[in-house]
């Protein structure tokens, strides 16, 4: 039994449950590395309104972020990307390389294996957001801070 990437309704598939050809639909399945299902990504204004980046590209840098955060670099190809911002490659191409002439995005190399270019939040950018990082944490340790009970503290 020959399993489309996607079904009727344009969802992706779920995994194939059974034994019955249930190897082939399988390897297919676990091939589609479009299936970002159960994944996110964390948009932080603070980033988006210091680099005044529009929501198209607020999205994508908060998107290659989530997905270098393993690594250090996103392998996601431009297809994919695309797919998971609802826009085309052309426009994916475009912000990718408008971020990088504003040293947001850093461009690696090639992945040999997947075939695409690997991209990164330049150091800036990385710092900017460590600071946001730091002080939301600070923010959520004062607010803990003061919802304990004056006897606690």
């Amino acid at each position: 039994m020959a399993m489309n990437k996607f079904t009727d309704a344009g969802q992706p598939p779920t995994p194939p449950q059974g034994d019955s050809d249930a190897s082939e639909a399988s390897n297919e399945f676990v091939a589609d590395r479009t299936n970002r299902e159960g994944m996110y990504a964390i948009v932080y204004f603070g980033l988006t309104d210091m680099f005044g980046f529009s929501p198209t590209e607020a999205l994508l840098v908060a998107e290659i972020y989530s997905l270098s955060r393993q690594t250090g670099w996103c392998y996601a190809g431009q297809k994919s990307l695309a797919k998971s911002l609802n826009v085309s490659d052309v426009t994916v191409n475009q912000l990718l390389e408008l971020l990088r002439t504003r040293d947001i995005l850093e461009k690696g190399g090639r992945h040999k294996k997947l075939n695409t270019i690997q991209w990164r939040l330049a150091p800036v950018a990385l710092g900017k957001l460590d600071a946001i990082q730091r002080r939301i944490e600070r923010e959520r340790q004062e607010k803990r801070n003061r919802a304990k009970p004056k006897n606690l503290q």
